[in-house]
Parts: C-alpha cells; structure tokens; sequence
C-alpha cells in the first residue's frame, strides 16, 4: 500500500549533528500501528529516507475542531525544537487529502507492548527500560512538557535496546473523547476526575507501565470499564502482584500514590534502588 502527498512543508530530518532537507512527494509504507485516532505508517521520500507519519482523519469542520488541530500543529512546532536521546524526534506537520500528517523520526519497528507480546522481559531489562523512559520524562518535565501518554506502546526500542518515548497522544486533543477501556490501564485519577493535573500525572503512568514490563499484561486489562474507573477513582490503585521483588514494588508504590502530591519526580525516581541495583533511596 502506497499513496503519494504533495507538501510545501519544511521538513527537516536529523542525521546525527547535521540536518537535511526531505525531498518530498513521499510514499506511504507499511502500518507500524492502528488506533481510533489515526494511522501510524512508515514514510520514505524519493532520496530513500524514512521516517514515522502519524495519519488523523480530518472528518469535522466546526471551529473548535479547527482549533484543536492547529493547537496540534502549534505543539509539533515547539517539540521540533527539543532533542534528547530518548525522546522520539518530531519533525513537522502537513495538512493533505482531508488528513493531518505528523512527521517523527523512525525509531524501529518495535515498541515494547509488542516486544511484551513475544518475550518475558528479564528484571535487568525491564530497569534499564525503565531508567530510559524516566530520563526522557525528566527532559520533557524540565521543558514543561507533559508527555500524557505513557505506555508501552508508546515506547519505542531500537537494535541497540536504546528506548525512545512517542508522543502519539498529541492526536488526541484533536477530539474530546471519554476514558476508554484501554487508557484505563494508565491513567492517573485526577485525569480520569478532570481534575488539573500535572508531571506527576506521567509519573503514574510510569507506575503502570512497569506493571506492564514486570507481569506481561496492564494492570485492570481483565476488568470490566467500570470496575476500573471505580477502582482509580475511589483511591484503589492497580494490584501489586505479591511475587515481584520488594524493590519493584516499593517503585510502583510509590508511583501509583493516589495524592498526586506523594508521587516522586522522575529526577527521585532515577536514584530509587529498583534502578540502581539494590543501591538507592529507601521507601518513602
């Protein structure tokens, strides 16, 4: 499946420390990923490039709708201008065919929800994808930045096992949509409340998403929706498998403290002993 796009847009690619120009039509490759929202392809222009595009449908017309999409592009333009190593590079937007095209950088084909669904990580593993994630969260926290949307299919891992944290929730601001069965599984109470929230939001959904390493499965993923909307929200936060090791489980704890308030920084959390081989700071 192929399909071509004129664009004006100034794309940028970056190759290491230089920076080049993507010559454009560009091709439309294999999905990467499939959600509501929109479609996740592999993109290559005519000089043999690639990079990841993120498609959103543009189905509405209203005013508010037009807003919200150009707050999306207003958004991609400032995180164009932030580099980490562990922070999926954005690289500009188009409008084209009734869709919203987002350009980030290829990271590989596998995000760690599908790497969950044919192996059984080991403790080492899921730490070091762990402090990864966490240094990325400490970048965009440092930038004011809230990621919103942390999960394991959002993580990217390349042929180095370097993790890359996506930004794909950006799409979702293009439309006002209930909690759903699947963000159930990492969404912070004072969210799902609509209540304001802030870095300790993600820092919840770090919680989960080391559940998710650690067992093989999100947490309330056999629960019915509104068990588990209940559960958040009523102060009952994921079940903690007794069996995981007592530093694991201090970690998640912490993360998943129903007062957002309790919850440690990503900053704390990089120097918890979960992270550092039993060395570190104790519970709190």
């Amino acid at each position: 499946m192929s399909s071509t796009v004129e664009t004006e847009s100034s794309l940028l690619a970056n190759e290491g420390q230089n920076q080049k120009q993507l010559a454009f039509p560009w091709n439309k490759g294999v999905v990467l990923d499939a959600g509501f929202l929109g479609s996740v392809y592999v993109g290559v222009d005519s000089n043999g490039s690639f990079f990841a595009v993120k498609e959103v449908p543009l189905t509405e017309t209203d005013s508010n709708f037009e807003q919200s999409v150009t707050q999306v592009e207003q958004e991609v333009e400032l995180l164009r201008r932030f580099r980490h190593e562990h922070i999926v590079q954005y690289l500009g937007t188009e409008r084209a065919d009734g869709k919203l095209y987002i350009f980030l950088e290829l990271v590989g084909k596998e995000s760690l929800a599908s790497l969950l669904q044919k192996v059984r990580l080991t403790h080492s593993h899921v730490t070091a994808y762990t402090r990864q994630i966490l240094e990325g969260l400490k970048y965009l926290h440092s930038q004011n930045i809230i990621h919103g949307d942390i999960k394991c299919a959002n993580v990217f891992v390349d042929v180095q096992e370097k993790c890359k944290l996506a930004l794909f929730g950006l799409a979702e601001k293009i439309r006002e949509l209930d909690i759903d069965a699947d963000n159930i599984n990492w969404t912070a109470p004072e969210v799902i409340d609509q209540k304001q929230y802030g870095p300790s939001a993600d820092i919840w959904s770090v919680g989960c998403s080391v559940l998710e390493m650690l067992t093989g499965s999100p947490p309330f993923r056999d629960q019915p929706l509104d068990e588990g909307l209940w559960r958040v929200t009523h102060n009952e936060p994921p079940h903690i498998p007794a069996d995981l090791p007592d530093d694991a489980k201090d970690f998640i704890h912490q993360c998943l403290a129903t007062d957002h308030s309790k919850r440690p920084s990503a900053t704390e959390l990089l120097e918890h002993r979960f992270l550092n081989g039993g060395l570190g700071t104790e519970s709190s």
